[in-house]
């Protein structure tokens, strides 16, 4: 190659390049998503050798109004969340489940828009104090994990509805779980709790608070009984 074709063939590869750099949004299927976003999603799937195009035509990211509005990424054997997590301003479903996440970043919780948290199966130590930012979430499954303890901020999601935090190894619930009041179903099965929060009376729109497999005695539940019936399954 002479020496001007190769200063063409430099120029306009830089200018690709640059390009890229600075170009604002990313064709995904049939959408145009943010250049943000995008990134966000290829870094990600980068972690278990995949692209956005190939999780877009399994079916795993979904789409609406020019935003992700559901990624799943259950069962990609992952070790971590990279903080671009947090880059889904419109996300609404997020699945998680089956890897081996022991901690969550503080920029999940940066996903305001979020409904549905379903994290369960990854050996997960804690919970970032910040999850009580998550103030749009409905749904949240941790059951199946290594907790030992839930953080107060987790009191603050006044929207949750379901929570799962069942099969981990919790040994108490706060009284501050009535601020939780518009939640319907806990399912806290195969913990080490000993007691049944008294508060769970001022939870007008709980239907079922499962603790079967706990350590709760004989007395406790006959007193749990009948404070509260069979809204308390033991």
């Amino acid at each position: 190659m002479n020496k001007n074709l190769f200063k063409l063939a430099k120029e306009h590869s830089d200018q690709s390049i640059k390009s890229l750099e600075t170009q604002s949004t990313f064709a995904l299927g049939d959408y145009e998503i943010s250049a943000r976003e995008y990134n966000a999603l290829e870094e990600i799937t980068k972690l278990y050798n995949s692209t956005p195009e190939k999780e877009y035509g399994f079916g795993k990211i979904k789409i609406e109004g020019g935003s992700v509005i559901s990624y799943d990424i259950s069962r990609k054997g992952i070790e971590y969340l990279p903080d671009s997590i947090g880059n889904f301003e419109d996300l609404k479903v997020l699945d998680i489940s089956f890897n081996n996440i022991p901690y969550l970043p503080d920029a999940i919780c940066n996903l305001s828009s979020l409904k549905i948290l379903w994290a369960q199966n990854n050996g997960l130590k804690s919970l970032p104090d910040s999850i009580g930012n998550l103030g749009g979430l409905t749904e949240l499954y941790v059951y199946q994990n290594d907790l030992r303890s839930l953080p107060d901020t987790i009191y603050n999601l006044r929207n949750l509805e379901v929570m799962s935090i069942a099969n981990n190894g919790l040994e108490t619930l706060p009284d501050t779980i009535c601020n939780l009041s518009n939640l319907k179903t806990i399912w806290a099965n195969h913990n080490n709790f000993q007691s049944v929060p008294k508060t769970i009376g001022d939870m007008p729109r709980l239907k079922a608070f499962l603790v079967v497999g706990n350590q709760i005695t004989e007395a406790e539940k006959e007193r749990t009984e009948k404070l509260f019936g069979g809204k308390v399954i033991l």
